[in-house]
């Protein structure tokens, strides 16, 4: 069961750093679209944040299945003291991209295309981030 969850969580993970991914390769064709049309962008920018978030809370959920054995020795292992509180700076920025998103379609466009950039770039940086600690911690 464990081999399963772990593919669980690695699935998690490529969908919520892909959404982030994919959002920053196609970055520039959205900067057209949302130009013309400010609730069509704001529609698009939905997918992926949904996306983002479906990915994390899969990881989550996975990530709390995996740690069972670990709880009894969670005290001893610093690294994932550090992997858990990016993660939850993760969820913060992803409720910051949720905000931001909702009010796209309210406010100046320009000013919060770029905080969309920049929260993904943030997203794949933490989830990169994660990955590195969890390796280091659990090889």
């Amino acid at each position: 069961m464990k081999e399963v969850m772990l593919i669980i969580h690695e699935l998690g993970l490529v969908i919520t750093i892909g959404s982030s991914l994919f959002f920053l390769i196609i970055k520039n064709s959205l900067k057209l679209a949302f130009d013309q049309d400010a609730v069509a962008f704001q529609k698009i920018s939905s997918k992926f944040r949904k996306s983002t978030y479906l990915g994390l809370l899969i990881m989550i959920i996975s990530g709390g299945y995996l740690m069972t054995p670990y709880w009894a020795h969670f005290a001893q292992m610093p690294m994932i003291h550090i992997k858990m509180t990016i993660v939850i700076i993760w969820l913060l920025t992803l409720a910051v991209l949720g905000m931001t998103t909702k009010s796209v379609k309210q406010k100046s466009h320009e000013k919060y295309f770029s905080r969309l950039v920049l929260i993904h770039i943030l997203s794949v940086l933490y989830g990169i981030l994660v990955v590195i600690i969890a390796t280091i911690s659990f090889h």
